[in-house]
């Protein structure tokens, strides 16, 4: 997380000591699942997440300590992470785009550094709700007539990048 908002595609690593004992990609629903390689004499130790952005190292503000046979997080009460960055927008440069927020009650923005060519809203199930094709590098979705729910918004730019964001309608 960055600001309350998540961040995806990023590759984040655990170390223990100056150790790097574990490496995870987001998968494509923004969930980096990470196993971090130790034994039970390690146990207080503490174990830090970085990534790289820009050339420079970025630690995470959690620190957990080691435990043998442990697990921090689920698929259904994940692990959260909170990097010490000044804001959103130094995550969203890396990827090219942001959307926000995550949990919505009507609007949702879609910001990118390039012209964006298609931003889709989808429900759960895969039925495409709105297309719009902003020509701006910046589009605006309106979610205020939608049930509550899970929903997924996919944006691609001029250069190619492209995400893809699960939203929760309120």
């Amino acid at each position: 997380m960055v600001d309350g908002s998540e961040a995806t595609g990023l590759c984040v690593a655990a170390f223990v000591d100056d150790e790097c004992r574990g490496v995870a990609t987001a998968s494509s629903e923004g969930i980096y699942l990470l196993t971090i390689a130790g034994n039970a004499e390690e146990t207080g130790k503490t174990v830090r997440f970085a990534t790289v952005y820009g050339g420079e190292t970025m630690w995470f503000d959690e620190e957990l300590p080691w435990r043998g046979d442990w697990i921090y997080g689920d698929l259904d009460e994940p692990q959260l992470l909170h990097l010490k960055v000044s804001g959103i927008n130094d995550v969203a440069a890396h990827s090219g785009i942001m959307v926000s927020p995550t949990v919505v009650t009507d609007v949702v923005h879609v910001e990118a550094g390039d012209l964006l060519t298609s931003v889709s809203l989808y429900s759960a199930s895969g039925k495409l709700l709105q297309r719009l094709a902003p020509g701006d590098n910046h589009a605006t979705l309106n979610m205020s007539y939608l049930f509550s729910g899970v929903y997924l918004v996919e944006a691609t730019t001029q250069s190619g990048a492209r995400t893809t964001k699960r939203i929760v309608k309120k």
